[in-house]
């Protein structure tokens, strides 16, 4: 009886994860780039001005554009956890260099979602030698915007403010954990195809840099 049981729900996951992949396939989102993109071939009809940011919060950082076209609805940098659709884990980093001494008190990305459980963990962290080093805070965000529309923003407001110096490199990591280890999800390319120097782990090797097209995302404060 035990090994009928083990044997139905081993083939109830094997269904889950099969309507999970055609669902994906439906709506013509698919992988490049050994899984590291993700591009929706039909994108949604879910197109809309991202709202206007909280009054009396100033621009640290920002690579976001405007209107409908706050970043490029279809393609992105995937991210995914250990168990998700994509067959392994992809993480994504952004680097930004405030021009001035600034209190961070709100992150605004382009972070879609596709497949698996809704949410992503979220962190700024400080630079260690050109990558990203240690964690300064994290939050979960949850609940993202399909991948393939365009524009809503995974908001992050953090009202007791983090202190960022001028002319120090800082980064805005985007992973996973155990709770959310099936996400399959992308960090949009921004509007106008901003290209530099962002890092990247895949199957929990360590962060590496490349020179490529950057995630959208932005950093206000006071």
């Amino acid at each position: 009886m035990k090994k009928v049981l083990v044997i139905c729900l081993a083939l109830l996951v094997l269904a889950s994860m099969v309507a999970v992949a055609e669902d994906a396939q439906s709506r013509g989102i698919i992988t490049i780039n050994g899984n590291r993109q993700t591009i929706a071939m039909r994108p949604g009809n879910d197109f809309h001005p991202a709202p206007a940011h909280s009054a009396g919060l100033k621009t640290i950082y920002s690579n976001l554009g405007t209107g409908t076209d706050v970043y490029y609805c279809c393609e992105g940098w995937t991210l995914s956890g250990s168990g998700g659709e994509v067959g392994g884990s992809d993480w994504i980093a952004m680097p930004f260099t405030p021009t001035k001494a600034a209190t961070l008190e709100q992150i605004d990305l382009g972070i879609g979602y596709v497949t698996g459980t809704n949410q992503i963990v979220i962190t700024l962290t400080k630079d260690k030698s050109g990558l990203p080093g240690a964690s300064i805070h994290s939050w979960t965000v949850k609940n993202m915007p399909t991948f393939g529309t365009c524009c809503t923003l995974d908001t992050i407001k953090y009202k007791k403010g983090i202190k960022v110096a001028k002319g120090k490199q800082y980064w805005i990591t985007a992973t996973t954990n155990a709770k959310d280890y099936d996400l399959w999800g992308a960090w949009n390319f921004t509007y106008n195809d901003a290209t530099g120097t962002f890092a990247y782990q895949s199957g929990g090797g360590g962060w590496k840099t490349e020179d490529s097209y950057l995630g959208a995302f932005d950093v206000l404060g006071k």
